[in-house]
């Protein structure tokens, strides 16, 4: 009886190992398997994984929202084309979030005004949309209740994000004073990359000119904030903004899953090296950074996270979607 006790207990501490072991190793650096080849006809900007499904948004085809299946990315199931009325798209952006009522499919808001829920699943595909008034020329939109979260495009704009709402209009949101002491308030300076997570209570803000990530709560109060190194990237500044080509790319995407939230680190001047994901938990603290063997440009990674997605440019012409295990 004694020795049954002991191998049940024993079976469940290694259970409860298992399923609380993170896989990813910190500084390790991971190997990517190409899964797909896209040619100078395609150029892919922005992934999304839910449900067993990845969502490609395509700058260049005719089918700009393409959908596979996560264990076959070579060959689409379902897309949408360019063109207006429901089952078009002409501008659309995925919505980020994690949000804290679950529901199918994905998010994209179109041209800045239709949100339309996307769900392969259904014949219709395309839910009935939702016109949201007063929102122009913004990225990394994140929907939460009651409220729209998302970036700036204005290079006026010397704030790291705002929230929005039909009713009261914007509320911009002050960045950490080491940013704002390193960015100088120069035009375009502050470009990010901003990700949300309705569960957790928080927004994240990753720079693209300076190696900083804050976290702010979901009433716009910092509740962290660090530079990644330190020694602290800073742009090369110009007499009315700074030299985007000769300044330093640090964070240029972020992703959130329901524990971690990804950071895509580039380093370089003009991406030509091998990237670096930084991985933290909603409330700051660092899970790791890996390595990855190729500089990708965007990413997204699934639901649970064992697997990344990304793009990369081709040594051929086009790019690779390229698969890591994590």
């Amino acid at each position: 009886m004694k020795l049954l006790l002991y191998s049940i207990n024993c079976f469940l501490l290694l259970v409860c190992i298992s399923s609380c072991r993170q896989d990813f190793v910190d500084g390790k650096t991971y190997a990517s398997i190409i899964v797909n080849h896209l040619d100078d006809e395609s150029y892919v900007h922005a992934l999304k994984v839910k449900n067993g499904y990845s969502f490609f948004l395509d700058d260049k085809n005719d089918s700009i929202l393409r959908i596979y299946r996560n264990e076959e990315l070579r060959y689409p199931v379902r897309y949408l084309l360019k063109g207006t009325g429901e089952n078009g798209l002409q501008k659309p952006s995925f919505c980020k979030e994690i949000a804290e009522a679950p529901y199918k499919g994905i998010r994209v808001l179109d041209n800045d005004s239709y949100l339309k829920t996307i769900d392969p699943e259904t014949d219709s595909l395309v839910s009935p949309i939702r016109i949201i008034n007063g929102l122009w020329n913004n990225t990394n939109y994140n929907f939460m209740s009651g409220e729209i979260c998302a970036l700036p495009f204005s290079p006026y704009k010397n704030y790291p994000f705002f929230f929005y709402n039909e009713t009261n209009g914007y509320f911009w949101v002050d960045p950490d004073k080491g940013v704002a002491k390193s960015l100088q308030q120069k035009l375009v300076a502050y470009s990010a990359s901003l990700v949300l997570n309705e569960k957790k209570r928080r927004i994240v803000v990753a720079y693209r000119y300076t190696n900083h990530i804050s976290f702010y709560n979901l009433d716009g109060i910092l509740q962290k904030s660090f530079f990644t190194h330190k020694n602290k990237v800073t742009p090369i500044a110009t007499y009315d903004g700074i030299d985007i080509e000769a300044s330093r790319k640090c964070f240029i995407e972020t992703y959130g899953t329901e524990k971690y939230v990804y950071c895509l680190y580039d380093g370089s001047v003009d991406f030509n090296e091998n990237s670096q994901l930084y991985i933290y938990t909603w409330d700051g603290k660092p899970k790791g950074t890996i390595l990855l063997d190729r500089n990708i440009r965007t990413f997204a990674v699934s639901e649970d996270d064992s697997f990344i997605i990304a793009v990369s440019r081709s040594k051929q012409d086009g790019q690779d979607i390229l698969k890591y295990r994590i």
